[in-house]
């Protein structure tokens, strides 16, 4: 057995692995940029739709009107 070769394949398998490690934390870094821009973009639309149902209400009392 060449031990030689073996801890070149070994060496060789752990910088594969490191750059897996590298990918998967840019992976995840991303995702949490892409989760918190999708968490702002739908706090905005909860505020929108909060608007349009205060306004849909008064218009729905105006147009009742008094009891």
């Amino acid at each position: 057995m060449n031990f030689e070769h073996v801890i070149r394949q070994l060496r060789d398998a752990e910088g594969i692995m490191a750059e897996i490690q590298q990918r998967q934390a840019a992976l995840q870094k991303l995702q949490a940029e892409g989760i918190e821009l999708h968490e702002k973009r739908m706090a905005h639309v909860d505020m929108r739709l909060a608007s349009i149902t205060y306004k849909l209400r008064l218009l729905r009392g105006y147009f009742k009107g008094p009891n």
